[in-house]
């Protein structure tokens, strides 16, 4: 509380404290798409697989977070364009991720070459990413 300092020593706390707050202001969690391949299999299979990482400073989520239920793990979509999902769900919670933590998520499809396939992963508060791959 500010009435606690003297008047004097007021504007050294603020400050302090304003440059606490804007040096962690820009820490957190940066969930990235690493990697998504597809490796084609027999009878126009398709094995897809995406990398998620967390090239943040902090977990997605804290143990404050978890409890507290404000905010959810990152969630993932896999849209087909068009193939045919085989094996694996198109929409997935990512575990917590530490920071530099990886994930892995893989799925089977049966597609033709030219269909392009999206990977989309929303973390909550932070946004999201996605990235595409055509199978070949």
């Amino acid at each position: 509380d500010h009435l606690l300092f003297p008047e004097d020593q007021r504007a050294e706390w603020y400050a302090k404290h304003h440059e606490f707050l804007l040096a962690n202001a820009f820490h957190g969690a940066s969930v990235q798409i690493r990697d998504l391949t597809a490796k084609p299999m027999k009878g126009g299979a398709y094995k897809i697989e995406a990398v998620l990482v967390n090239e943040g400073d902090w977990p997605t989520r804290t143990a404050t977070g978890r409890r507290s239920r404000r905010f959810s793990a990152p969630r993932t979509l896999l849209e087909l364009g068009g193939s045919e999902l085989l094996v694996g769900e198109l929409r997935q919670r990512s575990g917590d991720l530490d920071p530099g933590e990886t994930e892995r998520f893989e799925w089977l499809v049966v597609g033709k070459p030219g269909q392009t396939l999206r990977f989309t992963v929303d973390t909550d508060p932070v946004g999201g990413t996605q990235m595409e791959v055509t199978l070949r």
